[in-house]
């Protein structure tokens, strides 16, 4: 896991103090990769890119960044290539181009293989690739988008990084508020196809390329590769043929086998636990690799609060999978000593305001105290099995709302965003539908499937996994999710309804329930469970820091730059403490810029 960033000159000409500017973006996104850092700048300074890099492959060796074995194409790359050992063998990669015995090194090769296909790689990424004798730079993200990168054109320069600040704070660029991202975030936590909240600062679309040419006779315009998308059909005649036992079967095989590539063999691994099915299937599965760690976190107290339907809370929950599975079982309390996060954080939010941004930096930050690097998380399956109430009700209550409506989306009438902005912008259809590379499925596949489809092409890449890889990243934790690999992905997105769907008891997840019947009848009887509340909402912690928030709330001057109409302050004032925070880490996040 690592950052990126860099500046390209769209007209091969020399970008002015390109080392310093390379140094202070990196140095900004130092706690994406505290073990090392690396820079590359070409001999006409007409490019550059730095890499730093939290070593987990290979911690105990230096591996020079940006990438080079031959002196031409160099790269600088952000996430893990589980299964790069297998891509070794395939591409026929010598032992003398593999030094460092690292994922890198088998990425590097793989992307100058002219034969290449993309479908062989087995992990989550972003990558800069540039070629020095052709002065072309391309821009990756994977299909699921686990992991993001932004870029900026400034004038005759393509800037990008890892996250949006480095892009402005660095290079002293002026900025202005997109009113269409801003609207979108106070919607949905999560900006629609490539915007931000920053005008005309974009981020990469999930499954393609962006390739930037010089020669181009349009500066600024690039070409866009679309790489293969999800086979949701691949299991299809499987689904026909077996029993619901083989089924089940077939997905543990899977699971199992992708586990053991995101398992890491030189660092510690801890991993959620919370006594939901998503979670507790997860390390069922896990545990039967050695000396399995795992975690739950407390972020309010209705962690501890018995459910009425089983009388056994979130925590007693947890305990009682842990000691099915015997796993060393560790609980956090994230409300502790919150309040010095709880700045750091809404200082650095541009990505996402979604408040539980504080939730996965307290976490992260506590498993990084324990010494570790990597946590294993369990989210896609209530995206992929109709596993929020929300979307169960709407199934069977308003189909239309079911399409339409995902799980993130702040519920508030229109008079609400009339109250707050000068200009309301039309809403937003794309988290209703799934990519339009997925066409050719529509007429194939259920409402559910076709649910699901939209979760894994829209909400996952751009809020769900946004999300968790800024919260952990903040603290230098590298967050690693199994049900996201692209086989997993593609197994539940084909399953029919039935394994997602129960019309009588009216619940979700049908599928991996069946699971627990016998092994621990209280996980698959228990209503939704998960990473619990967000921490701002709990009186503890608001509390610590409700004075900073009223204060900054009331200072006029950054929200009559943007879109708010005068006195939304008071408005934002009576608001409840999520929406507060969201304010308030906006404008941290926007003077932090200034």
């Amino acid at each position: 896991m690592c950052g990126i960033v860099g500046i390209y000159s769209l007209n091969n000409t020399k970008i002015p103090n390109l080392k310093s500017r390379l140094k202070k973006m990196i140095e900004l996104i130092n706690y994406r990769g505290p073990d090392y850092t690396g820079y590359y700048i070409n001999d006409t300074s007409s490019f550059g890119m730095a890499n730093n890099q939290l070593s987990i492959v290979s911690p105990n060796k230096k591996i020079k960044l940006p990438l080079t074995y031959d002196g031409s194409t160099f790269l600088s790359f952000n996430g893990e290539i589980y299964n790069f050992l297998d891509l070794k063998d395939k591409y026929k990669i010598e032992d003398k181009k593999f030094i460092y015995k690292t994922d890198t090194e088998i990425l590097y090769h793989f992307l100058n293989n002219k034969s290449k296909n993309f479908s062989d790689l087995n992990g989550a990424w972003v990558f800069a690739h540039y070629d020095k004798n052709k002065h072309v730079l391309q821009l990756g993200r994977d299909t699921l988008g686990e992991r993001n990168l932004y870029y900026y054109i400034n004038k005759n320069e393509l800037i990008f990084s890892s996250e949006i600040r480095p892009i402005f704070k660095a290079n002293q660029i002026k900025f202005s508020i997109d009113n269409v991202g801003l609207q979108d975030m106070w919607k949905y936590y999560s900006c629609r196809d490539n915007k931000t909240i920053i005008q005309d600062c974009f981020k990469l679309t999930p499954g393609k390329l962006k390739v930037f040419d010089y020669k181009n006779k349009k500066i600024g315009i690039s070409k866009e590769i679309e790489l293969p998308i999800l086979e949701i059909d691949k299991y299809s005649d499987f689904f026909l043929k077996s029993t619901n036992d083989e089924i089940l079967q077939k997905f543990k095989d899977i699971l199992f086998e992708e586990i053991n590539l995101r398992f890491p063999k030189l660092v510690d691994l801890y991993s959620s636990l919370s006594g939901g099915i998503d979670s507790s299937f997860m390390n069922l599965i896990l545990s039967k690799n050695e000396e399995l760690n795992t975690l739950y976190a407390i972020s309010s107290e209705f962690n501890s609060e018995k459910r009425k339907e089983v009388n056994i809370s979130e925590l007693q929950l947890s305990r009682l999978v842990s000691k099915e599975i015997n796993s060393r079982h560790t609980i956090v309390d994230l409300r502790e000593k919150c309040y010095s996060e709880a700045l750091r954080v809404s200082k650095n939010t541009l990505e996402t305001l979604d408040p539980s941004i504080l939730n996965f930096s307290m976490l992260a930050k506590k498993i990084n105290n324990f010494g570790t690097k990597v946590v294993f998380a369990s989210d896609g399956p209530d995206e992929f099995l109709c596993g929020y109430h929300r979307d169960i009700l709407n199934y069977y209550n308003n189909k239309k709302e079911f399409q339409k409506i995902p799980q993130h989306k702040i519920l508030k009438d229109k008079n609400f965003y009339k109250r707050i902005f000068q200009k309301v912008e039309r809403d937003t259809t794309f988290f209703s539908e799934p990519d339009k590379r997925y066409k050719k499925y529509f007429k194939k596949i259920d409402l559910t499937q076709f649910k699901a489809l939209t979760y894994a092409t829209k909400s996952l890449p751009e809020f769900i996994n946004i999300r968790a890889d800024k919260g952990f990243m903040l603290n230098s934790v590298e967050v690693r999710q199994p049900y996201l690999s692209q086989r997993i992905v593609e197994y539940l997105c084909g399953l029919p309804k039935e394994f997602r769907l129960n019309k009588n008891k009216k619940i979700g997840k049908v599928f991996l329930r069946s699971t627990f019947e016998k092994k621990v009848p209280l996980v698959g009887k228990f209503p939704k469970a998960g990473f619990g509340k967000n921490l701002i909402s709990d009186d503890k912690v608001y509390k610590q820091i409700s004075n900073q928030i009223n204060e900054t709330i009331n200072d006029k001057k950054v929200l009559d730059k943007m879109n708010f109409k005068k006195g939304s302050q008071e408005f934002f004032l009576k608001e409840n403490s999520s929406q507060k925070m969201m304010i308030f880490s906006l404008i941290r996040s926007i003077n932090n810029l200034s």
